[in-house]
């Protein structure tokens, strides 16, 4: 995940993004980045890490990004929406503690109004 990575840290691990994906043609790498209620420098913050990454493999097709939804799922979609619509999204990760057992025991995500 991008939250716990050092701004120290971040250009060697892009650059082994990168050479990793210079030797291996069938690699994909997915960059987890959290998306929850944050906002301004550290919504910026985790945005800035992800393109740091991607910008140093050359925008290559094979790395994507993996959403991290957080216990704010309001907020959390409207910023996937407005956010993170244009970049190349693989997946989106929802944490089972979002999940709440309905009355036949079944997992479901709770209903909230934006």
């Amino acid at each position: 995940s991008v939250d716990g990575m050092s701004d120290a840290a971040l250009p060697l691990v892009a650059q082994a993004v990168n050479e990793a994906l210079m030797r291996k043609s069938f690699l994909q790498i997915w960059v987890q980045v959290p998306v929850d209620g944050a906002a301004g420098e550290r919504r910026d913050a985790r945005y800035a890490k992800w393109h740091t990454i991607r910008a140093t493999s050359d925008y290559n097709a094979q790395v994507r990004v993996a959403l991290l939804l957080g216990d704010d799922l309001p907020s959390a979609t409207a910023q996937c929406e407005d956010f993170w619509c244009a970049e190349p999204v693989r997946s989106c990760i929802v944490p089972t503690s979002l999940f709440k057992y309905n009355a036949k025991g079944y997992p479901t995500l709770s209903k909230t109004t934006p």
